[in-house]
C-alpha cells in the first residue's frame, strides 16, 4: 500500500471512531405512536428536545428513554411540585427518588379539561387523540367540533362534579387539567384517587403571553411532538416580537 493510500485509510478509520470516542449516543426518529420493539439502553429515543425559555411554571429534563416534567407553580400558594416521568413505551421505567407519576409516551388517548388546551391538539395535529373534554359548549375549533358532532369526543364535566365513572370507561392515557387549591373547583383529586393519570397544567399562572403560550411544549412532551411544538412556538415568538 503506497504512503498516500495509507494516509487516506488511516484518516477514514480515525474519523469513524470520533463519535464513539466523544461519547456520542445513537439516536432514532422519535416515535409518534406505538412502542419500542427492542430496547437499547444506549439509544437516545428523544433526539429532539425542547427548551423552556419564557414559561416559569414547568421544567423539562431529558434522558435517553424518559423525560421528567416538573410543574413548579400549578396554582397560587401551591406548596407541592408535581412531577411526571414520561417513559418511552417499550422501555423500562427508571427508579427515581421522590413522588412522581409514570406515564408511557406517546399517549394515544387524552382528555382536555380546559378549552385553553384545545389549540395545542389542533396545532400539533393531535385532534384524533382527544377522546373527551370537560364540556363542549365553548369549543369552536372546526376540527374538534366535527369529532364532537360525530360522537367521538365525550363530555365528562368538571370541577369536583367530574364524572369519574364515564372517565374510567373512556380509558384515557392522560387527563390534562388544572388545579386551584380549592376542593370544590378541582377535579384532579377524584381522578387521581380513581387511579387515572392526571397532568396538571399551570398555564394560567404565567404572567406573560409568551410564557402562557409556551405550555404547548408541556402538552407536546406527552406525545413526542417536540419538533412540532418547537416550530409552532418559534413562529408565535417571531410574530409576537415583530
Amino acid at each position: 500500500m503506497n504512503r498516500l493510500l495509507r494516509f487516506i485509510v488511516i484518516g477514514i478509520l480515525t474519523l469513524s471512531l470520533i463519535p464513539a470516542a466523544a461519547g456520542a449516543q445513537p439516536a432514532v426518529e422519535p416515535l409518534l405512536e406505538g412502542c419500542v420493539e427492542t430496547y437499547d439502553p444506549a439509544t437516545n429515543y428523544f433526539p429532539v428536545e425542547m427548551d423552556v425559555n419564557y414559561a416559569t411554571g414547568f421544567e423539562i429534563e431529558y434522558h435517553n428513554h424518559y423525560k421528567v416534567i416538573s410543574v413548579t407553580d400549578p396554582w397560587q400558594g401551591a406548596e407541592t411540585v408535581f412531577q411526571y416521568v414520561l417513559v418511552q413505551c417499550g422501555t423500562p421505567a427508571p427508579d427515581l427518588e421522590g413522588e412522581y407519576l409514570v406515564i408511557e409516551v406517546p399517549v394515544a388517548r387524552a382528555i382536555s379539561m380546559s378549552t385553553t388546551y384545545i389549540p395545542h391538539f389542533v396545532d400539533l395535529d393531535l385532534v384524533d387523540r382527544l377522546v373527551a373534554t370537560d364540556e363542549t359548549d365553548f369549543i369552536y375549533s372546526p376540527e374538534v367540533r366535527e369529532r364532537i358532532d360525530a360522537g367521538e369526543i365525550a363530555e365528562i364535566g368538571g370541577s369536583s362534579a367530574v364524572n369519574v365513572e364515564l372517565t374510567l370507561d373512556l380509558e384515557p392515557d392522560v387527563i390534562f387539567t388544572y388545579g386551584s387549591g380549592f376542593p370544590e373547583y378541582d377535579a384532579h383529586p377524584a381522578l387521581l384517587a380513581a387511579g387515572l393519570n392526571v397532568a396538571l397544567n399551570g398555564d394560567y399562572m404565567e404572567e406573560t403571553p409568551l410564557g402562557r403560550a409556551e405550555w404547548i411544549k408541556f402538552t407536546a412532551a406527552f406525545f413526542n411532538r417536540e419538533a412540532e411544538a418547537n416550530a409552532v412556538f418559534d413562529a408565535q415568538v417571531e410574530q409576537y416580537t415583530r
